[in-house]
């Protein structure tokens, strides 16, 4: 027979066990209440009313952010935060710079989220975790944030339709329409249709003008977007795109690679804006000085659409303005295409066999509807009557939708074709600056002198 004194001491460890845990101390200000009533004189509008408590708030804080978690069906992306993003995605210097600022710019909408994040190009380049850490960060502070996958998205708003569904197809709408931080994954990879069209429009225009912050990550060019929706994401009044590793061409990104290790040495700062004497300068008319003070004043105009042109002779710094202009841009984390004119229509002469049978369109359309566009030496290319069309279709269209273009030539404006130069000549939209500097690589001293010559 089991000793009594056994049977009280199991007893005692079942009673321990199914006593009720201490509870935790209420509120210091409300006593647990979880409201209060200020005091404050007969007539003030809080005379008398009950305020919610602070502890009452966080507690409906962290239950509403919960909710849109649940919503969200984050699955694996609920881990994916910026500490644990590889930034070693890039396989270039430029693909690699890149990103390490689509992580700091993420970072810093993270923190204070405001306007549109669009994040751009190739699918596996890290926009989706971006874009959850994002999402997981806004949570975590018991904020609203809400994730959706577009196409899933799409779906679901379709079965709220039957009749069997748990939640109605106006409330499923209103939540994703109004919700705090919004967060649109893959736009552009749903199956498209007039009523997707219409759905996923009535959300980003409803979004648009209340200037609601959402954050959406594509693979699609944004020049391929329905024009309402187009116009949207490139209001740059509201949204910021960024480029996350690089472009959705294989060929721009080799372009922009060639370009970029000069991009990175020629910078405002190793700009010399006055090498010549101020004799000189001044006897000679010189206006280096005044070229880079206008240089820097178009690049860093949030609201820039216009174009600018330098003309002047080989070596008068041209090239060294542009590519700190770029360098610039980029480290803001703003797109920025550097493309040498002869290398372009290089490159979509060769695109025309390889990449499969859309990689000239991809080239062409992904160079003439990128935000900011230097095109360098103009005028070196062969000038043929292909080449002549190239060109003017990329900037007859940049001329009609005003998007800020900045070209480099040694040509006189009356060298130019007409058609461009009709369009060069429209002083309210471009502006022409003629870079008065001699050869500055033939003025730097014999380094290469003969010895006793």
């Amino acid at each position: 027979m089991e000793p009594l004194a056994e049977i009280i001491a199991r007893m005692q460890v079942k009673a321990d066990a199914a006593a009720p845990e201490a509870s935790s101390p209420p509120c210091t200000r409300c006593g647990g209440a979880g409201f209060l009533r200020y005091d404050v004189p007969f007539g003030h509008p809080n005379f008398g009313k009950l305020q919610p408590c602070s502890c009452k708030a966080n507690e409906v804080s962290a239950s509403r952010a919960n909710k849109f978690r649940e919503l969200s069906h984050l699955g694996p992306l609920q881990h994916k935060r910026f500490d644990n993003f590889d930034l070693r995605r890039g396989t270039s210097a430029f693909s690699r710079d890149a990103l390490q600022v689509a992580h700091r710019v993420t970072q810093e909408y993270a923190a204070a989220p405001s306007g549109w994040l669009v994040l751009t190009g190739p699918s596996g380049t890290g926009k989706s975790h971006l874009a959850a850490a994002i999402t997981n960060a806004i949570l975590d502070r018991n904020e609203g944030a809400l994730w959706v996958f577009v196409p899933d998205f799409l779906d679901h708003l379709r079965t709220t339709f039957s009749p069997h569904s748990d939640v109605s197809y106006d409330e499923l709408f209103a939540t994703v329409r109004d919700a705090p931080v919004l967060v649109l994954d893959d736009l552009g990879a749903q199956s498209t249709s007039p009523w997707a069209e219409e759905k996923l429009y009535q959300i980003l225009a409803h979004r648009y003008d209340a200037r609601k912050p959402t954050v959406i990550t594509t693979s699609k060019l944004i020049d391929n977007f329905e024009g309402r929706i187009r116009s949207r994401l490139q209001d740059a009044d509201l949204s910021r795109i960024v480029n996350v590793v690089g472009y959705a061409s294989e060929v721009v990104n080799r372009l922009m690679g060639l370009s970029y290790e000069l991009i990175r040495r020629m910078t405002f700062e190793t700009f010399i804006p006055q090498p010549y004497s101020a004799e000189e300068s001044q006897r000679n008319r010189y206006n280096l000085a005044q070229v880079y003070g206008i240089v820097q004043s178009f690049v860093r105009d949030p609201q820039q659409r216009k174009w600018l042109v330098l003309m002047g002779v080989h070596g008068s710094g041209k090239t060294h303005l542009t590519a700190a202009m770029a360098n610039d841009r980029l480290s803001r984390g703003l797109p920025t295409l550097f493309i040498n004119t002869p290398d372009l229509l290089d490159a979509l002469r060769a695109s025309f066999g390889g990449e499969g049978s859309g990689a000239y369109d991809k080239v062409f359309y992904e160079v003439r509807a990128t935000p900011f566009l230097i095109l360098d030496d103009f005028g070196a290319q062969s000038s043929t009557a292909w080449a002549r069309e190239k060109l003017y279709q990329i900037l007859n269209f940049r001329y009609n939708t005003q998007l800020p273009t900045v070209i480099t030539t040694n040509q006189t404006l009356e060298e130019i074709d007409p058609p461009l130069q009709s369009r060069m000549s429209d002083q309210e939209y471009c502006g022409v600056l003629a870079v008065m500097a001699p050869d500055f690589r033939k003025t730097r001293g014999g380094l290469w002198k003969l010895k006793g010559r």
